[in-house]
């Protein structure tokens, strides 16, 4: 009897960790998308249902779970916010059209080109035969040959600390290498900026 007594209450025990473990897992689930319809395969999902016009089937689910937005006017009432019309015959200008006209009409013309020429000759120019440009050169030609090899390490956690091909040592070196060049530089200039500010 007392067996029997335990078996029903460790039953009921378990139908009610069920319970309260299903309504966790729904009541979570419930502010999800819907997930695929018709076949449900989890990897595929609705992917056979789109058809040749993909944009026009996944407008209807879009519209199902994502909420209208909505504005007030002046009377106080909510409208619905819809984007603006755009006219398909006129050809959207580019900010890169924008850019070149600003450069062709206003930077680069010959007036102005000719007063900035005491600017130009002011700034520093740099030589590409000097040492620091060699320097640099070999720097970033080193970080472009290693960052993109595949890294063994990446893929395996274990050999993180091994290092087995020693790319990850080797790009750790050549921004270290980096950084105190650019320092360099920067003190450089900052101590130049200083004597320019002092002589006159």
């Amino acid at each position: 009897m007392s067996i029997l007594c335990g078996c029903l209450v460790s039953w009921f025990c378990m139908l009610l960790c069920f319970g309260i473990l299903f309504r966790l897992v729904s009541r979570n689930t419930n502010k999800l998308s819907p997930g695929p319809v018709g076949l449900g395969l989890p990897v595929v999902g609705s992917l056979f249902q789109l058809g040749h016009m993909p944009n026009e089937s996944l407008a209807g689910p879009s519209k199902r779970t994502r909420p209208e937005l909505r504005r007030p006017d002046r009377d106080g009432c909510s409208q619905p916010v819809r984007p603006p019309r755009v006219d398909r015959h006129a050809e959207p200008e580019l900010p890169e059209m924008t850019a070149a006209k600003t450069r062709n009409n206003e930077l680069f013309t010959p007036k102005k080109l000719e007063a900035m020429r005491g600017l130009r000759e002011e700034k520093d120019v740099a030589d590409l035969e000097s040492e620091s440009a060699v320097v640099f050169k070999a720097m970033v030609w080193g970080i472009l040959k290693a960052a993109p090899k595949p890294n063994v390490a990446d893929y395996f956690s274990v050999l993180r600390l091994v290092d087995p091909q020693g790319l990850r040592h080797r790009l750790q070196t050549l921004f270290k290498h980096m950084y105190a060049f650019f320092d360099e530089l920067i003190e450089k200039r900052y101590n130049h900026m200083a004597r320019r500010v002092e002589e006159g």
